[in-house]
């Protein structure tokens, strides 16, 4: 996607969210304590992936074969502040790490050398979220959709996991830069005032299913 087209949409993003609070201010007034989702709260949340989204889709040349992945699900920092009684800008912060290892038949020995590629993976994100805070008649509930774009740093680190001395058997490491449009539904459960469970599920490149906790700040 062309950065021009990137800054473009940010520029509507930022439009919308002032015409929609100009909107809704009217009716935010006297009511904000009664809904689950208020304006000017802000909203924490830390979430983990189920799904690696980057492991899972993870490339190799016809000539290579997959042996098994080690490390964890990716994590999400998430800071939401309500510019309207249904609106909220969004900021996303993940990190993603983890070892992909595979053989390829050598020449030498005749053996197959177990190869890894420890991947580091950082994101940051913005997006706008709908709240549909009058779907439900219970105020604990509180459901959201929402779009946005994601910009990934993946680092790449090549290794042997046997102790060689060919020198040439490994790719140069290196980094590329990835963007990818956030498209998200979720819900959160509040547990009290300020507490809430949170669950989502859509494409940003870095997972599809995410659960975690929120925490309300007034």
């Amino acid at each position: 996607m062309p950065y021009k087209h990137i800054t473009l949409f940010l520029l509507l993003l930022y439009s919308s969210a002032t015409w929609a609070q100009k909107n809704y201010d009217k009716e935010d007034r006297g009511t904000s304590k009664k809904w689950s989702y208020s304006r000017h709260n802000t909203i924490v949340t830390l979430s983990i992936g189920v799904y690696d989204w980057q492991r899972n889709n993870y490339q190799l040349a016809d000539s290579y074969k997959h042996q098994y992945t080690q490390g964890f699900s990716p994590i999400y920092l998430h800071v939401e502040h309500a510019i309207t009684g249904s609106i909220g800008l969004t900021a996303n912060l993940v990190f993603d790490q983890f070892h992909y290892n595979y053989t390829k038949l050598k020449g030498f020995a005749n053996a197959d050398y177990v190869h890894y590629d420890k991947v580091v993976v950082w994101s940051a994100g913005l997006a706008a979220y709908y709240h549909f805070r009058k779907l439900f008649s219970n105020p604990k509930v509180d459901p959201f959709a929402g779009v946005g774009v994601s910009f990934s740093q993946v680092s790449h680190h090549y290794g042997l996991t046997d102790t060689v001395t060919i020198a040439d058997v490994n790719p140069p490491n290196g980094t590329e830069t990835t963007i990818a449009p956030i498209i998200k539904v979720g819900i959160r459960y509040y547990l009290d005032r300020n507490f809430s469970l949170y669950a989502d599920a859509g494409y940003d490149k870095a997972s599809i299913v995410g659960v975690g906790l929120s925490y309300r700040f007034w």
